[in-house]
């Protein structure tokens, strides 16, 4: 039960930051340019990304340190695979992708 709780609570987290940077993209990057806009975004992502976690703790009910750091590494994972996923879709190549991870090149995914 901990597991699909955990993967319900990720896509939950995926459906957010899906519109935080749809949102991002039609308001802030025109403003502000992509570099920038990504900058403003991302405490706000994480705030997000914060809130849910903490507001559905309970609910998940990992008992442990280690379920919790279980369920942790298992939404970077998936959010891995579902970036590198999204980002092939959309025709991205392999060092686009991963340049969105480099903060000196401006990435912060």
């Amino acid at each position: 039960m901990l597991w699909i709780r955990a993967l319900a609570i990720w896509a939950l987290i995926m459906a957010v930051e899906t519109c935080h940077g749809v949102l991002r993209t039609l308001l802030l990057t025109p403003a502000l340019g992509d570099l920038r806009s990504r900058q403003v975004a991302l405490p706000v992502a994480a705030a997000l990304i914060f809130l849910i976690a903490l507001l559905t703790t309970h609910w998940l009910n990992a008992r442990t340190n280690g379920a919790r750091l279980c369920v942790g590494l298992l939404w970077a994972l998936l959010t891995l695979g579902f970036e590198f996923g999204l980002g092939a879709l959309l025709g991205y190549s392999m060092e686009r992708i991963t340049q969105d991870y480099n903060p000196l090149q401006g990435g912060f995914m």
